[in-house]
């Protein structure tokens, strides 16, 4: 490599490079954007500029080199939440791309936890460590044939799954197996109170609802063939002596005779029968806690279970704990109180072990009204049965005490016996009217129908009633016999007492010949009906001392009056007083809770509390005044407080617990806040050197006098000097980029951007261009800008003679960009 002068081959003097006056100095081979790096302590080296795009500047240890990558340290201690890079955009292509973070993104390398609102897609390998309960499972459609049914400790929580050995599911059949049921049952039940068909004992017919007695042809004396029991054959027709193997009761039973073979036995043992299945029986011991026997081919053996992977056992005394650890099959799922009307239930295909659940279309269970139904149940059924049973078997049912939707009890022409104390029919439905009907059908029958009140279940009256389809007079009527006689018939003519029969009063029989009547004061008679008139009253006032009717105990009670300054008494309540008939209101009110609304006056007691201002009552115009732009927020002490108006472009930031927000310029990472282009509008031929202000203006290009480009943000400012300011402090990146034409020549462009930083001015960012015809280049770097008031930039420009500086209104030619990209 040669440093040279401009023209190639001239060694420079150390007078002519320190000289400013010199014309640009270059390196032979030199191209746009190579770097000068001191390759040893007395030698210069060109670095050739990165091959690829986004290409980062690192070090291999003793000279600069351009990388694709970064150097990684490994940390695998330091207890702190890291935050972890992305590619920003949503980019999904190779290539120079900006990277953000997110604050819920980190990891720790001390604990070694990544971090994350949520984790999606597919897990691979292993996992370590203890996995939060699951609020899901995933179930399969089984087909087998003896499944067991998942059961919980509780209706909700974070709960192992278990199952019983004596609770199962037939997945090919539907059928769900159990000791017992309890509670209500639809479908087919094992046991009824009577048979659905009556079967013949014996010439005797049986239904199930009662004993029968079947007779017999004749008294057995005597079996027809003899049997041997023991040894000794039995007739029946005397008694047998049987003895033990031995003479006497006290000698040793051999297993042959159901004995043991033995004399005594091991303390604490079990029975264990030996290889000839006849020999004496042998006696294992088991006093060690968790013993349990264990067969074998040499014979059943005492033994204790031996831990496997990932399973714990503790042995007690006459017990034994299994136990799986945490990094194993999950021993609880997380079980939700469902309202599902739907849900399929989970069963195992065996009682215990590592299994999948399963379900069965077949088997569901309806949570709104706690119904399980399945093709069929299998077991005793405990409690309240409930629905139609399509065939009861069991010939007695003496636990039944619902049939819900029973719609038929016996059979035509058969008599059915109701066994039982008060029998009761309610129907707790407004506008329920129950009925009971009696006859052949709905065409001919007698009908007893309770009536209530309209919209209510009260009970207005009780109609007696009966229908015939026949037209032939007094057909349905009704005949009331007492101990065989015939009191009252009642037809279509009315009420016809029997011969000799009489209606009665207390005992004394109403002579019913006499239809002379007279209506009394306040009474009226309309044929043989008496009705109150109280029309008929005198007018007069009502005074303290007048007595009112009413009746005492409610609508049915006993007719009795009160003086009406006992009814003023009464009804004087908290605040009141009644005195003379007259009620007045106490001078001092302290328990009135409530008031209607007041129109009028002016509110002259203590501050409303809280509880009693309504909700969504206060209107904006009842509130103080206050500044324009003002936010209401609240101090540490939870008194509310105004946050004062902020500048344009400002955001409303926190700041922290116990202090109240406030406005403050916008930070980085959330997107661009300030960018702004500032472009040379026309050509400049042979400029002088200095700074580049003429024709330098604000980028904003007309494309059909339409805007393509608006700056971001307040944007900067340029003074009639060409320098610009800063709108806000933060980390700005500057980007100065030029193009020239040389005509042909071998010329050379220098732009920089200078900075004045109280005053001072330096050169922060050179740019040089150098050769023949058209030539461009761009050049960024990063500035703080710790204060607006003394930090300005300009553009800087020296250009070899006949050298034209391009500019246009609409292409980037020559000028600078300012991006603000963090926070000082």
């Amino acid at each position: 490599m040669a440093l040279g002068h401009a023209d190639v081959g001239t060694a420079l003097s150390r007078t002519e490079w320190q000289s400013s006056g010199t014309g640009a100095h270059v390196i032979d081979g030199q191209q746009a954007g190579d770097l000068i790096y001191a390759s040893t302590t007395s030698a210069l080296a060109r670095l050739a500029v990165g091959g690829t795009a986004g290409m980062m500047l690192t070090s291999n240890g003793s000279i600069p080199v351009w990388s694709t990558s970064i150097y990684v340290t490994d940390n695998e201690s330091t207890a702190e939440n890291n935050l972890l890079t992305f590619v920003a955009d949503a980019e999904t292509s190779t290539g120079a791309h900006a990277i953000e973070m997110d604050g819920n993104l980190h990891y720790n390398p001390s604990t070694g936890t990544l971090t994350a609102p949520v984790f999606a897609g597919a897990l691979t390998g292993a996992v370590t460590g203890t996995a939060s309960l699951a609020s899901t499972v995933t179930v399969i459609d089984s087909s087998d044939a003896s499944s067991y049914i998942a059961m919980f400790d509780s209706a909700t929580g974070s709960l192992a799954a278990k199952t019983d050995a004596g609770l199962t599911y037939d997945a090919s059949s539907g059928m769900l197996t159990a000791t017992g049921f309890t509670g209500p049952l639809t479908g087919v039940a094992s046991t009824a109170t009577a048979l659905a068909s009556a079967r013949t004992i014996g010439g005797t017919s049986f239904d199930g609802t009662a004993n029968i007695a079947v007779a017999l042809s004749a008294t057995a004396t005597a079996l027809a063939s003899a049997r041997t029991i023991n040894g000794v054959s039995f007739d029946g027709t005397g008694n047998i002596t049987v003895t033990a193997a031995g003479s006497t009761l006290s000698d040793t039973v051999p297993v042959s005779k159901g004995g043991t073979g033995a004399t005594s036995l091991a303390d604490k043992a079990v029975l264990i029968s030996q290889d000839t299945g006849t020999a004496t029986v042998g006696a294992v011991a088991l006093t060690t806690s968790g013993q349990i026997i264990i067969g074998g081919s040499s014979g059943p053996a005492a033994a204790t279970l031996t831990e496997g992977s990932n399973i714990t056992i503790t042995n007690g005394d006459g017990s034994i704990s299994i136990a799986a650890d945490a990094a194993g099959t999950p021993t609880a799922i997380t079980v939700a109180d469902s309202s599902n009307t739907s849900a399929s239930v989970a069963f195992f295909e065996s009682a215990t072990g590592d299994l999948g659940p399963k379900t069965d279309s077949g088997l569901t269970y309806n949570a709104g009204t706690g119904m399980l139904t399945a093709t069929g149940f299998t077991g005793p059924l405990t409690g309240n049965a409930s629905g139609t049973a399509a065939t009861v078997t069991g010939s007695s049912q003496g636990a039944i005490t619902t049939l819900a939707a029973l719609v038929t009890i016996g059979a035509a022409g058969a008599t059915t016996d109701i066994a039982a104390g008060d029998v009761t029919m309610y129907n707790a439905v407004n506008d329920g009217n129950p009925s009971i009907s009696v006859g052949s059908s709905s065409a001919e029958r007698f009908v007893i129908t309770p009536t209530y009140t309209s919209g209510a279940q009260l009970l207005d009256y009780v109609k007696f009633s009966t229908i015939e389809a026949s037209s032939t007079a007094n057909r349905g009527k009704y005949i009331f016999d007492v101990d065989g006689t015939d009191i009252v018939t009642i037809d279509d003519d009315g009420i016809d007492l029997a011969s000799g029969k009489a209606f009665s009063i207390n005992g004394s029989d109403v002579v019913g010949t006499d239809t002379t009547y007279s209506a009394g004061t306040l009474l009226d008679l309309s044929g043989t009906t008496f009705n109150v008139d109280l029309t008929e009253s005198a007018e007069a006032a009502i005074a303290n001392g007048d007595y009112l009717l009413f009746l005492d105990g409610g609508a049915t009670g006993t007719q009795s009056k009160e003086a009406v300054h006992d009814l003023a008494t009464l009804f004087a309540g908290t605040g009141l007083t009644a005195s003379s008939s007259v009620i007045g209101v106490d001078a001092s009110q302290t328990q009135i809770t409530e008031v209607g609304t007041i129109t009028t006056g002016v509110w002259q007691g203590d501050a409303v509390a809280q509880a009693y201002i309504a909700d969504n009552s206060i209107s904006l115009d009842k509130m103080a005044g206050g500044t324009d732009g003002n936010i209401i927020s609240y101090d540490a002490s939870g008194d509310p407080v105004a946050i004062a108006t902020g500048d344009d472009g400002q955001v409303l930031t926190s700041a922290g617990a116990g202090q109240p927000p406030a406005f403050e310029d916008a930070g980085g990472g959330g997107g661009l806040v300030e960018y702004d282009v500032w472009s040379l509008s026309s050509n400049a031929t042979n400029p002088s050197a200095g700074t580049l202000n003429t024709n330098l203006i604000r980028w904003n290009p007309q494309i059909n006098s339409v805007s393509v480009f608006e700056k971001i943000g307040t944007g900067m400012s340029k003074d009639e000097s060409g320098n610009f300011s800063f709108p806000s402090t933060g980390k700005w990146e500057i980007t100065l980029f030029g193009a020239t034409s040389t005509a042909g020549s071998e010329a050379t462009s220098t732009f920089q951007v200078h900075i004045i930083n109280d005053s001072v001015e330096g050169t922060v960012l050179p740019l040089y261009t150098y050769g023949p015809y058209a030539i461009s280049g761009e050049q960024s770097m990063m500035l703080d800008i710790t204060d607006i008031s003394t930090q300005t930039v300009h553009m800087y420009q020296s250009l070899d003679a006949s050298i034209t500086l391009y500019g246009d209104d609409k292409v980037l030619y020559t000028g600078m960009k300012f991006k603000k990209v963090g926070d000082t």
